[in-house]
């Protein structure tokens, strides 16, 4: 008997052994080769073993990081793990240690650091209270909403059963109030609350709340819960502060949270009112109605605060519907885009809290009113007066409204774009010839800055300097004496100011109000565009310091601590999983927070940077990734990506999965021992298909000097724009064996001249100052557009070609795929076109169909470079011949 059993035990061991070295086999099944098993139709979730199986486990060992938070004191940073298929982990990190994690947090993502050592963090239906020292933690269930009050050390929750509570750090309930419907916070004291008695809706403030009489305190110093606080000091009740039977449809507080804002709906007229309501202590709370109290006729109230609350610009929005029965279309018309979404009709007023008083803005010359924070003056523009769709976003004819003397005078013709100083004294803008004008409104004093090389601009803190960022290091201009230097940070390399404000002024337009928000130092990104090298430095006026040494690397997500004496950033590259690193800026130094030391693989990848002119001598680069594994006596096929310039791609961390850039899973391909190249395009006067192909020939030339690469075996791969580039180039190239297109274009001619809904244009503007760099109507060159129409070549397609679309894509017709497979076909060609009725231009991330088609891709390459022939939705194309 007792042999009987150790020979079964034996035999066990046999077949778990047997077992895991199929569970192997199936591992590296999905790396290496491909499973010949596949199915034509989409993957059922109810397959046992499939590609997409296999495929989870491999990737799920993945992960990029992004920092969400950094405490005030600088000691915890929250540190996101973003997987391929989610992003609800949560790492809870000690600064002062390596790989030191606290904890974790599972689906929430609002965090707050409240003082002594506390985390509060929510989500999922929960709230958590965490002593990050102690360790002690308290879940708070059934929780909608929460907020942290961080003057007090407390915060506020409401409950899905509406009920709102406070509590201090500790746990210690504070006050409660029922039938709470919603609330907002000033995020220090203060908390506003919606509350419904009978059939009123009332707005009242909680302040100053108190312990609760008996209520245990969750004392995380001595993790003992039974400490009773009793006090027989009680919370003031809440003070209300507005009641209606309207329905209050939504209230908050303005930036310097001086007024409460409300919008109560009528529910019989649907026309609604807005009301504000002082928030000082010592001022009277009596509600305000600024547009009087009669209801107005209107679907939504924008308020814009000016000078910290010294006075508000209203904005009040009615939406008009087209319902007549015929669409009329004007030749003349430049807002095409009403005919789709309706009309909005605006009014603007402007209210003066201290007196109660209003300005109205007439809007019988110009419909369009935008406030830079000066008090005297406001943009004027008819949004389409110059809009003739040659460009995506009109030139605007700008004016200046004097509201002391209620007149308009005309600034400038701009192009759209300005940037404002905060005070609003100063805002500046490119004219039509891109030069950089700056203007005073209050002097009307006018400096042509010029040299529109210089890109974004910055107002120094005290406003007597603008910084600009470029591709040639960063620029001082001093207003005063009109002088403009560059502040040697690097010769021909990019800078970006890191610790620089922006707050959008009007939607829709590039108008933003830009500045550095403190007068210490500017904290400046320096990147070496030749040799891929990126570094920080910190310029305080006087002298550069470099903060972040030269790297080959992709630094990112930098956050300070309260005092800005520490900062921390991730880093990563190719072969270098994202870390997390804090710098000290008083000691200068660095030290690694947080260290993904697992994928040792990627620690041995390898990437060459080649290097290449097109023919009219631009000097170009392009990206060559190795395959994993790679063995110098080998030869390995090659996927081409094409797009426009990749180079700078080059120090981004590659992770496996569906959600990489849709069908070009980088990480996947170089695993199953591909060679990958990422070559630079860039676009000439002879047309932007013709470009491609010339940058893609001379990038070929080059990398085919490697004797490792199986020059007979290459395919040539993109999207959208990278599509079209794909089409032109199959219909122009005899270096590929195979093709895959995605959502490109394929008769440019037809989409020249159509109306694009995604964009709400026609599309034109794409072609002559968009994307395709064509630089000049086809009235004018018609030739430039035959000569670059992939469509017009199609019988010239020697290779397969895989060609896929969402058949919902309003950026790229789908149909021009359609078109594209039709004329493939009409030819007699090799073609395989697949078309997802519910999916727009990329599929969408982590669906059926963007898996479906990442297991099609790899087939498809595997299929013509690897000569893997047991496919049988590809064989159904290939084995029968493409007319038969």
């Amino acid at each position: 008997m007792q042999g009987i059993k150790l020979q079964k035990a034996k035999m066990m061991f046999s077949i778990n052994y047997l077992m895991l070295l199929l569970g192997l086999l199936c591992y590296t099944s999905v790396l290496g080769q491909t499973d010949s098993s596949f199915k034509d139709n989409l993957i059922k979730k109810n397959q046992t073993t499939t590609h997409q199986d296999t495929m989870q486990i491999w990737k799920s060992k993945f992960f990029k990081v992004n920092i969400t938070d950094y405490s005030p004191d600088g000691r915890w940073i929250a540190v996101k793990k973003w997987y391929d298929y989610n992003a609800d982990t949560m790492m809870i990190m000690d600064a002062n240690r390596s790989n030191a994690v606290e904890g974790y947090l599972v689906k929430k993502n609002q965090l707050t650091f409240l003082k002594a050592n506390v985390l509060l963090a929510s989500g999922n239906s929960q709230t958590d209270l965490w002593n990050l020292i102690t360790h002690q933690r308290k879940i708070f269930e059934n929780i909608s909403k929460t907020d942290a009050l961080q003057t007090v050390n407390q915060f506020a929750m409401l409950s899905k059963d509406k009920g709102l509570t406070v509590y201090d750090y500790h746990g210690t309930l504070l006050q409660s109030v029922p039938n709470v419907t919603n609330y907002i916070t000033d995020g220090r004291q203060k908390v506003y609350a919606e509350r419904r008695v009978g059939e009123w809706s009332e707005i009242i403030l909680i302040e100053n709340a108190k312990p609760q009489q008996g209520e245990k305190n969750f004392n995380y110093r001595n993790n003992n819960n039974n400490n009773n606080n009793n006090t027989n000091e009680k919370s003031k009740e809440p003070t209300v502060l507005f009641s209606t039977k309207n329905k209050i449809e939504r209230f908050e507080l303005g930036p310097s949270g001086k007024q409460v804002m409300i919008t109560e709906k009528e529910e019989t007229t649907a026309k609604r009112n807005l009301i504000f309501i002082s928030t000082s202590a010592i001022a009277d709370q009596t509600p305000l109605y600024p547009l009087g109290r009669d209801t107005q006729d209107a679907d939504f109230f924008k308020v814009t605060e000016i000078q910290d609350g010294e006075m508000y610009c209203i904005e009040s929005q009615k939406y008009v519907k087209h319902k007549n029965n015929v669409e009329i279309w004007y030749g003349n018309d430049g807002a095409l885009k009403d005919m789709e979404y309706g009309t909005v009709k605006r009014d603007y007023v402007v209210w003066y809290p201290k007196g109660n008083s209003i300005t109205r803005i007439p809007t019988d010359q110009f419909e369009s009113i935008a406030s830079f924070n000066n008090t005297l003056y406001f943009l004027a523009f008819n949004k389409a007066e110059l809009q003739n769709y040659v460009s995506w976003i009109p030139d605007i004819n700008m004016n200046l409204f004097d509201i002391k003397t209620g007149t308009f005078q005309q600034l400038d013709a701009i192009k759209p774009s300005l940037y404002s100083s905060k005070s609003g004294n100063w805002f500046i803008y490119p004219d039509l010839k891109n030069n950089w004008v700056l203007y005073n409104p209050n002097t009307q004093i006018k400096k042509r800055i010029g040299d529109f090389h210089l890109k974004t601009p910055v107002f120094s803190f005290d406003e007597k300097m603008i910084y600009f960022e470029s591709e040639n290091d960063l620029w001082e201009y001093h207003i005063e004496s009109e002088s403009l230097h560059s502040l040697h940070m690097g010769k021909n390399k990019k800078t970006e100011i890191l610790n620089k404000k922006e707050t959008s002024l009007i939607d829709g337009f590039n108008f933003f109000q830009h500045r550095i928000d403190n007068a210490d130092f500017l904290l400046v990104k320096v990147s070496d565009l030749v040799n891929n090298e990126v570094s920080v430095v910190q310029w305080d006026g006087h002298t550069i310091r470099t903060v972040v040494s030269p790297r080959i690397a992709n630094i990112k997500n930098i956050k300070y601590d309260a005092d800005r004496k520490k900062f921390c950033f991730v880093e990563e590259s190719f072969n270098m999983p994202s870390q997390v690193v804090e710098y000290n800026i008083r000691k200068g130094n660095e030290h690694p927070v947080f260290e993904d030391r697992r994928d040792q693989e990627s620690i041995g990848m390898r990437q060459e940077m080649i290097h290449y002119k097109n023919t009219e001598g631009t000097p170009l680069k392009g990206i060559l990734y190795y395959p994993i594994g790679f063995n110098h006596q080998k030869k390995y096929p090659m996927v081409v990506r094409v797009y426009q310039v990749q180079s700078d791609e080059a120090t981004q961390y590659l992770t496996p999965g569906y959600n990489n850039p849709i069908c070009f899973d980088l990480r996947a391909l170089l695993k199953r021992g591909y060679f990958v190249l990422m070559p630079d395009i860039v676009f000439t006067k002879t047309g932007t298909g013709l470009s491609a192909l010339d940058c893609v020939n001379k990038a070929l030339d080059e990398v085919s000097k490697n004797q490792n690469i199986d020059m007979d075996k290459t395919a040539l791969i993109g999207h959208s724009h990278g599509g079209y580039e794909t089409n032109f180039i199959a219909t122009h190239s005899d270096r590929f064996a195979a093709y895959i297109s995605g959502a490109g274009n394929s008769d440019i001619i037809r989409s020249y001249f159509s109306y694009n809904y995604n964009f709400s244009s026609p599309f034109y503007w794409q072609f002559e100052n968009g994307q395709y760099e064509m630089n000049i109507p086809f009235a004018e060159n018609k030739e430039l557009y035959v000569r670059n129409n992939p469509i017009y070549n199609v019988e010239k397609v020697n290779a397969p070609i895989l060609l896929w679309a969402g058949k919902k894509d309003e950026n790229i017709a789908w149909d021009q795929g359609m078109e594209f497979y039709v004329g493939l076909r009409r030819n007699k060609k090799e073609v395989i076109a697949l078309f997802y009725p519910e999916k727009g231009h990329d599929l969408e991330p982590n669906t059926e169909e963007r898996r479906d088609l990442h297991r099609r891709v790899l087939e498809w390459l595997d299929y013509f470079l690897k000569d893997k022939k047991e496919i049988t939705w590809i064989n159904k194309q290939i084995k029968r011949g493409s007319h038969e």
